[in-house]
């Protein structure tokens, strides 16, 4: 039997964040943002949640009906407004040119899964064609399923195939996504047998961040962390994020770790701007980044290609060195500097001086 996930979301994260989104709206409007302040406020479950995901809601149904609106409404507890908007939708696609069909097909079968209507969304899945090319269609149609047939063993397999998208990704909760995964995550584990909450404290108040996750990483007997910032010509992340043991082994990321704490500290390290922190600012962004926890030190040990493109580095001869798979995604080609420790670094007690600066004035 698999166990419980164990990924969270931090309400500290979300505070820092609601706070700086506020901030930025005194340079401009904050109405571009109610999506993003909505789901947090949801999340955090502010009162004023079910304001923020109105307005959000608002602003997606100015001039098109869109099932996410569906959605904002779900999580403001408003059950008769998302009726509404799925009435609407079947009327607006009765009517619909036969060129939008398929749109209005995606739409009603978003819309049916938020408004829990299983067996239909279940039936949408398996008979339309709009349907099955949505992304994560198939994995919405499972929960569907276990929600209906009240499965809590399926959903619990959803849920840690969600927890590991999302630490592979390090997708956000308030992404304002047409699916974000934390919905779909949630929701999975509402359906588990007892129900997980995955909201609440996890990240202890501290003036010094390096210092606790230094401390977390030696009760984890962990040695290291490294990972690697690579976007390729099609604007996706590709690369790795692994803990080092001091057995020497290696665990990546999106597996997880049974520490929540640690696990949100070493999320927000590895999304930093890391080619802009890192002295010279003008380092190349396909780099790989270590940070040894005995030196309390992060640096640039290596660079990084996608298979492709270090083909055809290598076609042109541009380079004089030769990079190989990197063991934890052979699809990413690494060449690492030794020894690295004359690399540019960056000690971790200013990256987490960076940290306490920008939130001092939220």
């Amino acid at each position: 039997m698999p166990e419980y996930p164990t990924l969270r979301i931090d309400a500290i994260s979300l505070r820092n964040r609601f706070a700086a989104i506020r901030q930025q709206a005194k340079h401009q409007s904050v109405k571009s943002r109610y999506g993003e302040l909505a789901r947090i406020a949801y999340f955090l479950r502010d009162p004023k949640a079910p304001y923020y995901l109105q307005k959000a809601a608002e602003q997606e149904t100015t001039n098109v009906l869109h099932a996410s609106s569906v959605n904002h409404y779900r999580m403001a507890g408003d059950r008769v407004t998302m009726q509404t908007i799925y009435q609407q939708l079947l009327q607006q696609a009765a009517t619909a040119e036969h060129t939008q069909h398929d749109r209005y097909q995606r739409e009603m079968f978003e819309a049916l899964f938020w408004l829990g209507k299983d067996r239909e969304c279940s039936n949408a899945y398996q008979q339309q064609d709009a349907v099955q090319n949505i992304p994560l269609a198939e994995l919405i149609s499972q929960l569907a399923e276990a929600r209906l047939t009240g499965n809590s063993q399926q959903a619990l397999a959803i849920a840690q195939g969600l927890a590991s998208t999302i630490r592979a990704e390090r997708l956000e909760p308030w992404s304002d996504l047409a699916f974000n995964h934390w919905d779909l995550y949630e929701i999975a584990c509402q359906l588990l047998d007892p129900p997980l909450a995955i909201d609440g404290p996890i990240i202890t108040s501290s003036d010094d961040p390096d210092l606790r996750l230094l401390a977390l990483l030696n009760e984890q007997q962990i040695i290291a962390l490294e990972w690697s910032i690579y976007n390729n010509q099609d604007q996706t992340d590709e690369g790795f994020c692994s803990y080092i043991l001091a057995d020497g082994s290696r665990r990546r990321f999106a597996q997880g770790i049974d520490n929540p704490e640690l696990e949100r500290l070493v999320w927000d390290l590895f999304n930093d701007n890391w080619p802009a922190v890192m002295p010279p600012q003008h380092l190349s962004v396909y780099g790989i980044y270590r940070l040894e926890v005995a030196e309390a030190a992060v640096y640039h040990v290596g660079d990084l290609w996608s298979y492709y493109d270090y083909v055809e580095i290598q076609t042109w001869g541009e380079l004089d060195f030769e990079a190989t798979p990197h063991p934890d995604n052979p699809d990413v080609y690494a060449y690492y500097y030794f020894p690295y420790q004359h690399r540019p670094k960056v000690l971790l007690e200013e990256w987490a001086q960076t940290q306490r600066d920008e939130y001092r004035f939220l």
